[in-house]
């Protein structure tokens, strides 16, 4: 197992990687904030977030948003 360290100064966006990730995977933010609050604070669209990850000998692709709005899911089998 192999772990990963992320540190930065506050406002640097440590929980935005976090909101992000708990975005594409569960379709919420990881703080207690409202999805609409996810969106760009200028043009209030444009959230898009997608992930890449293996399990085993497959690789997954996630892509969720909102403005404009998107869920896709592919599985690319070895």
């Amino acid at each position: 197992h192999s772990n990963t360290l992320i540190i930065g100064e506050n406002g640097a966006g440590k929980s935005t990687i976090l909101d992000a990730l708990t975005f594409v995977l569960f379709g919420k933010a990881f703080r207690k904030i409202n999805k609409p609050q996810l969106l760009n604070s200028i043009t209030k669209k444009n959230l898009v977030v997608e992930i890449d990850f293996t399990i085993g000998s497959n690789l997954y692709k996630i892509v969720r948003g909102i403005k404009p709005s998107v869920f896709e899911v592919f599985v690319l089998a070895a």
